[in-house]
């Protein structure tokens, strides 16, 4: 039988360094394993590194790489370790997908094969493909006291700290082993500090986060007897700063310094509850805009006591033309709405404590509807028509008007008349600062409905036609008598 060295001299196919193997039956060939004693690859004899197994191939349509083939029946599953297209994957090719790949400029992707799709100039980690839901990150920690679990860090290479960290999203542990905050640190001048923190109730705090005092807490130090839902600056005493505060009652208080004052702009006069100032010099006290599509100024200013105060003015931005305004004594004016004519009648009224009411005609606001039966005769005549002068502050002294008193006729028909409470028997609840009246205060007669006499004076006319009718029925009688007895 020849021996093995006299089959290797004999063997056409052979060369040195390969690990041989059967080609047929009776002939020993080469194989794909390459093995000169300091070297090993499969599929070459290009060596990249001597200290590594070597896989090579040299075909760009064919996949180099390493098959992890588990052939249970139970746990069937095929994976790659694969070079593809200068890419570094590891393949499912049970489920033909592409678990994770490196490409050749350093980006990586988990779940797809094509990372850095929104072309970052520096190294991405890309996780899914755009088509599947719920990606995530996930950073498992692990701690039982409130301190740290997991950091996103962001370095700057070129910082010449040994700690080349710049700002960094902390995850920790906050009262409870199932519960957590979120932190953010950012680095100033070399030295790290604490900018904002997401409490593990929802609550933001911003600058000096020590409590969780209110939904947004911005600079807050104390807590104070009631909820603080916003707080703004150094708030200790509200000296420097802005607070929202709830109490129990669900009553809201929006306070600035230490008498609970607020300013918006800078207005001179900040010894108002609310003072406002824009920037237009005529106005002295505050501005407020009010925006739509264009912009509308108007000037808030504290109650005065004739029409040169006004407690609330709306006009044009530079003050020339006056929408409406309110004066310091309660006097309403609209200048728009004076200038908006219409041939219509009268149809607002203004009631004794001090609303607007439209005046209305219609069957829709009508009941038990007859007609007139009252002897208008007699209201007429005892209604006396007087000519006078006007105690009315706007009205002018020198002139005269006609008109009737309504307290006279009040005594004559009380439907002709406004009735209303005097200023006088009008109280401020002190507990509600709601206005209310005096107990034992009666309706006086204020004003003449000139309008409803229209109605008495067309049933009288109404009256006087049919007994003119029925005077011209009669002579037009004895007219004939007289004529038939003259042609006898």
């Amino acid at each position: 039988m020849p021996s093995l060295n006299t089959k290797l001299a004999t063997a056409p196919n052979v060369s040195a360094n390969y690990v041989l193997k059967a080609t047929t039956s009776t002939t020993i060939g080469n194989s794909l394993i390459f093995d000169n004693g300091t070297n090993t690859a499969i599929g070459g004899t290009t060596i990249t590194d001597v200290n590594m197994l070597n896989v090579i191939g040299n075909q760009s349509t064919v996949n180099v790489g390493l098959i992890l083939n588990n052939t249970n029946g139970t746990y069937p599953r095929i994976y790659a370790f694969q070079n593809v297209n200068n890419n570094l994957n590891i393949r499912d090719y049970t489920a033909s997908a592409d678990r994770l790949t490196i490409n050749s400029s350093g980006n990586v992707g988990i779940g797809t094969s094509s990372p850095n799709a929104a072309a970052y100039a520096g190294r991405v980690l890309t996780i899914g493909n755009g088509t599947a839901y719920e990606n995530a990150l996930e950073l498992n920690g692990y701690n039982i006291t409130d301190d740290t679990l997991s950091d996103v860090a962001f370095l700057n290479g070129a910082s010449s700290d040994a700690d080349k960290r710049v700002c960094i999203i902390r995850a920790n542990r906050s009262g409870a082993n199932n519960s957590g905050a979120l932190l953010f640190y950012t680095k100033n001048s070399g030295t790290f500090g604490e900018r904002m923190r997401i409490s593990n109730s929802g609550c933001v705090n911003i600058g000096n986060p020590t409590g969780d005092f209110g939904k947004l807490d911005v600079g807050g130090q104390t807590n104070g007897a009631n909820q603080e839902v916003c707080r703004i600056g150094n708030v200790v005493g509200i000296n420097n700063g802005l607070l929202v505060r709830k109490n129990t009652s669900n009553v809201y208080t929006f306070d600035y310094g230490a008498d609970c004052r607020v300013a918006i702009g800078n207005p001179s006069d900040k010894s108002m509850p609310l003072s406002v100032q824009g920037y237009y010099d005529q106005w002295t006290t505050g501005v407020f805009a009010l925006n739509s599509t264009g912009k509308s100024y108007g000037s808030l200013i504290y109650a005065g006591t004739n029409s040169a105060d006004y407690t609330l003015y709306v006009a044009n931005v530079t003050g020339a033309n006056v929408y409406f305004a309110v004066r310091g004594d309660g006097y309403l004016r609209s200048n728009t709405t004076y200038n908006n004519t219409t041939t219509n009648g009268a149809n607002v009224s203004i009631s004794s404590s001090g609303f607007f009411e439209r005046s209305t005609s219609s069957i829709r606001y009508k009941t038990n509807v007859e007609d007139l039966t009252v002897d208008t005769t007699s209201i007429l005549s005892q209604m006396r028509p007087i000519w006078y002068r006007s105690l009315g502050q706007n009205d002018r002294k020198d002139w005269s008007w006609y008109g009737f008193i309504a307290e006279e006729l009040a005594e004559v028909e009380p439907r002709l008349v406004h009735w209303g409470y005097p200023s006088e028997d009008y109280i401020t609840n002190e507990e509600t600062k709601e206005t209310i009246l005096k107990e034992g205060s009666e309706l006086r007669p204020d004003g003449v409905q000139y309008e409803r006499i229209t109605v008495l004076l067309v049933a009288e006319i109404q009256k006087m036609s049919k007994q003119i009718q029925e005077l011209n029925t009669k002579l037009q009688d004895q007219q004939q008598k007289i004529n038939s007895l003259i042609n006898r």
